[in-house]
């Protein structure tokens, strides 16, 4: 009896693994993902940006959507160049009204293998001539060119007689600069290819600004239509955007490599749109990353964390790159430092995401030193070092970092390097010198007090 219950649990057991076993194989393979996972375009002027992305077996994600192979599948599953989409390097267009599906495929380059995924797009009111609104269409535009950015048309009194809002902020009066200032001349409904705002923007004008938007480019073709539809400002019924929101937020990438970013709009009658190309890309840390005006960004082969900042119509997201310094750091390394509050926690966290060691504890004769130069600026004195050393609290750094935020030249220290942050200048006329001293007193107050940042 004991033998046959013995051969029951043990069948049960091969059985149990043998039907998991094509998960853990699963589990352990690479993959090809694709997002948005769906895709509706709704309209002739709506596109979107696919991100592809492969993991490997041991997590590690790479993008690969501009080195992927696309293809368009018919209802039968075979490649077709169907009319219903277009496809190039991920951002997928639409051509007319149907449904279809996108084959991605790329390699594997660990295991050489060819991997693939799908995705099902639908496409309606292609052939609707849709109404442009100003602010919702155009103004995207003149913001990505920076025709109204600080160094151009949207500085202080503008240039050369034409003034934009900086960056959009005013949409009404940039209507009026461009519709109806200055007799009318820079749009020109008749021949709307001959207005003055197309010919200056693709250089067939002379521009100072130089070339700003090509001509065959879908901003160029936006902006006829808008003249050729009669330059409609748009109604206060229109939905406007409320926020934008960048894919992928985070990503850990290796050096000397690239990863697509994807943004959408959301509007207040609670659609959404991909405004990829639309948006404006700026690396914050320029030796680490660059990216396109498509929002591609490049690694440039060094190691640490950057972040891109994404701009659409006012509103801002940002986008986190991490280039580690190791990937395969061991646990072990992080085993001696002991989180003491949720400041040492996130370091923590920040160091095993870039693969980053933690030194080994300094001395007391190291920590008196870091500690004064970092919080109050200047050294301690022989009998403040002699006197922290002989100390034999377990507590002492602690006690110590709490007696520094208390001396006067904590304040002192730290309201100097606010005031020049602020730029809080000294400036010609009492009335200015008195504004930069009470100022400087309001920051070194706020530190004496703890105020919040």
């Amino acid at each position: 009896m004991k033998f046959a219950l013995n051969r029951i649990i043990a069948g049960a057991v091969v059985a149990a693994l043998l039907a998991i076993a094509p998960d853990l194989r699963a589990a352990t393979a690479a993959s090809l993902s694709i997002e948005p996972s769906e895709i509706s375009l709704r309209h002739a002027d709506s596109a979107v940006q696919l991100i592809v992305t492969l993991r490997s077996p041991d997590g590690v994600e790479a993008d690969v959507t501009a080195s992927a192979a696309y293809s368009v599948l018919s209802a039968t599953g075979k490649s077709t160049k169907s009319p219903i989409v277009g496809i190039a390097r991920g951002r997928v267009t639409p051509q007319a009204d149907g449904a279809a599906t996108i084959s991605v495929t790329a390699q594997d380059p660990r295991s050489k293998k060819t991997l693939s995924a799908t995705v099902k797009v639908s496409v309606t009111e292609f052939a609707v001539a849709r109404r442009l609104n100003f602010v919702n269409d155009v103004v995207p535009v003149l913001t990505k060119g920076g025709c109204n950015s600080g160094g151009c048309h949207g500085k202080q009194g503008g240039q050369n007689g034409f003034a934009l809002s900086l960056f959009g902020f005013e949409p009404k009066l940039d209507y009026e600069a461009i519709v109806q200032q200055a007799r009318c001349r820079r749009v020109f409904p008749l021949a709307p290819d001959q207005s003055l705002i197309l010919t200056k923007a693709t250089g067939e004008t002379v521009h100072g600004g130089g070339v700003r938007v090509e001509k065959d480019s879908d901003s160029y073709r936006l902006m006829l239509r808008w003249i050729n539809q009669g330059l409609p400002k748009g109604s206060t019924n229109d939905p406007v955007v409320k926020s934008i929101e960048v894919f992928p937020r985070e990503r850990l990438i290796d050096a000397k490599s690239k990863q697509q970013l994807r943004v959408v709009a959301s509007y207040s009658d609670g659609s959404s749109a991909d405004v990829t190309q639309q948006a404006e890309y700026k690396s914050q840390q320029p030796d680490i990353l660059s990216v396109e005006h498509g929002g591609e960004v490049a690694t440039l082969g060094h190691t640490g964390e950057g972040a891109i900042m994404v701009r659409y119509m006012g509103l801002v997201d940002v986008a986190r790159v991490s280039v580690p310094y190791s990937r395969t750091m061991p646990a072990t390394a992080f085993a001696n430092f002991k989180p003491a509050n949720y400041v040492d926690e996130l370091v923590l966290a920040k160091w095993k995401k870039l693969g980053i060691a933690p030194s080994e504890v300094c001395t007391d004769e190291e920590f008196i030193r870091r500690a004064s130069l970092d919080a109050i600026g200047t050294l301690p004195t022989p009998a403040e070092a002699r006197a922290f050393v002989a100390d034999a609290s377990p507590d002492k750094r602690a006690k110590l970092v709490d007696r520094l935020l208390e001396r006067n030249e904590y304040a002192d220290y730290w309201a100097g390097y606010w005031g020049d942050l602020l730029r809080n200048k000294r400036r010609n006329g009492d009335q200015a010198k008195r504004g930069t001293f009470a100022f400087a007193a309001w920051i070194r107050d706020a530190f004496a007090q703890n105020m919040p940042y």
